[in-house]
């Protein structure tokens, strides 16, 4: 089955190179000089995250990763200090550290290679994440899949997040890949149009494991509610296609206001889910702050990864189990049925 963003109508290819190139040349956004050294998506340290693939993949010489939205770049600089100081890191494997963002005239002192110890840095500006898979082959990045890929703060600010979504799974290495992301907008064709209210966080995700479970894979979510910010998740890939139940429409809804990017607009899908797909959820959220919701195996996997710094959680988080009330995806009673990933 061909994967979703390949069927992107010429109208939705026209309206993303028409954000990129506007985008592209900026250097006034503040969120462009903020950086973070760890974006902690869903709790998780993305340093022990990769050791922890390091310590299960013993025969694997070289390990990638992505930050699709890289900002400043800290985030793959500061793990690449990371690795190169820790002693317990055999020094015969490589890391190739891939740094991604659209705007072309910021961080001009970096270079767009830089071998560090055991780390090489690639960052790379003026980069269209829109068509994800195409830019990294033109830069010989797809000769390997990547063992972790991850966003924050980005995929609600694109044109086509749903179609971005599809190609960062497709690159994740098969069985032990982790995509690590947080939520973003879009529409279903005949339901309800989104508010502009942040809503419920938790429903959709849902449609997400169910989609992931039938792909192989397994997923954590958590609950976010911080800044109107979207919910944010971790899929271990597995090894099946993913089959998107989506079909691109020529629509898209104007004048979306909260955490919908400098052309304030989304896309309209038309779904194609069976009748008798369903999830079930039960546990009603309250504490966004320690949740985690989705694979029991995945957590006792990753428990250990989880950061657990007081400053950043008051408690350790919690894992909360599995969906259990049967409930039709994207339901039409929920007014939030826009999101899948919030």
């Amino acid at each position: 089955m061909p994967l979703l963003h390949t069927k992107r109508p010429e109208s939705t290819k026209e309206r993303i190179i028409k954000a990129f190139e506007s985008q592209k040349a900026s250097t006034q956004e503040w969120g462009l000089y903020n950086g973070r050294d760890d974006y902690l998506i869903a709790g998780f340290d993305t340093f022990k995250l990769l050791k922890n693939q390091i310590e299960s993949s013993p025969d694997q010489l070289t390990f990638n990763l992505l930050d699709i939205g890289t900002g400043d770049g800290e985030a793959i600089r500061v793990l690449s200090q990371k690795i190169n100081e820790d002693k317990t890191i055999p020094k015969n494997l490589t890391f190739n550290l891939i740094g991604v963002r659209v705007e072309s005239k910021l961080y001009t002192e970096h270079q767009e290679r830089e071998e560090i110890g055991q780390c090489v840095i690639f960052d790379y500006s003026g980069f269209n994440a829109e068509f994800l898979i195409q830019e990294l082959n033109a830069r010989h990045h797809l000769d390997q899949k990547f063992d972790i890929v991850m966003s924050r703060w980005c995929m609600r600010h694109l044109v086509d997040p749903m179609g971005t979504f599809d190609q960062a799974y497709e690159i994740t290495r098969e069985d032990t890949g982790l995509l690590l992301m947080d939520g973003f907008w879009f529409q279903i064709d005949g339901q309800a149009p989104v508010t502009d209210s942040p809503g419920q966080y938790s429903i959709q995700m849902s449609s997400l494991e169910l989609l992931t479970k039938n792909a192989g894979a397994k997923l954590l979510h958590h609950p976010y509610n911080e800044s109107r910010s979207f919910d944010q998740f971790i899929i271990q890939k597995g090894n099946l296609p993913l089959e998107l139940p989506f079909e691109y429409t020529e629509k898209f809804v104007q004048n979306i206001w909260i955490q919908a990017g400098r052309h304030a607009s989304m896309l309209v899908f038309k779904e194609t889910y069976h009748n008798d797909h369903k999830i079930v959820h039960t546990r009603e959220i309250k504490d966004y702050d320690k949740q985690l919701i989705g694979d029991e195996d995945l957590f006792q996997e990753l428990q250990n990864c989880l950061f657990n710094d007081q400053r950043y959680h008051r408690d350790p988080l919690e894992y909360s189990g599995h969906f259990e009330l049967a409930i039709p995806l994207l339901d039409n009673q929920n007014t939030t049925d826009a999101w899948l990933f919030t």
